[in-house]
């Protein structure tokens, strides 16, 4: 799967804008708790619109770039097909059957989740980092609309920050949401 990134720094409440026109849910706070504190210590969130254009031809093109991919695949969900839950276990215990089943039938929505998971080895064998890309179903092509990428795996990835702050070390967290080709 693509990880290279063009990102241009938005405001938060353009980013919910985009976020509503790509049938997203808003994100309610633009703060989040600074992580392993217990009491409430208001980190800010990034937030940025996606420049470059990431898209796959069908899912079974998407499906290969995740299974060949180094990060442990955590879900693949098609939202509306099933519950959650058993998109994660069918995801994880029984993937290419799982995978050959999306690739086969008609879908319910038009959007895919794919989430990566990622153990931290200097941290505790309990602390793992999740990655989340969602990509949306036009024209015949499935075209990322939204990614949540959380920090520990920033390495992961490469940003080119065209507009704003390109230090990225003490953000918890960063959101992008690609809207070119929206109405």
């Amino acid at each position: 799967m693509q990880r290279q990134f063009r990102l241009e720094e938005i405001s938060f409440e353009n980013y919910n804008e985009i976020s509503v026109k790509c049938d997203r849910e808003p994100d309610p706070c633009k703060f989040s708790r600074k992580s392993g504190s217990k009491r409430y210590c208001p980190v800010s969130k990034r937030y940025f619109r996606i420049l470059n254009h990431v898209v796959y031809d069908d899912i079974s093109s998407l499906l290969e770039g995740a299974k060949n991919d180094d990060r442990f695949l955590r879900l693949v969900w098609v939202p509306g097909d099933m519950p959650i839950s058993k998109a994660k276990i069918s995801t994880q215990l029984a993937s290419e059957d799982y995978f050959s089943e999306l690739v086969k039938r008609k879908w319910n929505s038009e959007r895919v989740v794919i989430e990566y998971l990622k153990k931290i080895e200097d941290r505790s064998e309990h602390e793992y980092f999740n990655d989340q890309f969602t990509f949306r179903m036009e024209s015949g092509l499935l075209v990322l609309r939204y990614f949540h990428i959380r920090n520990a795996n920033f390495e992961d990835y490469e940003f080119d920050i065209v507009f704003g702050n390109s230090i990225l070390e003490k953000v918890p967290a960063i959101s992008g949401v690609y809207e070119f080709g929206l109405e």
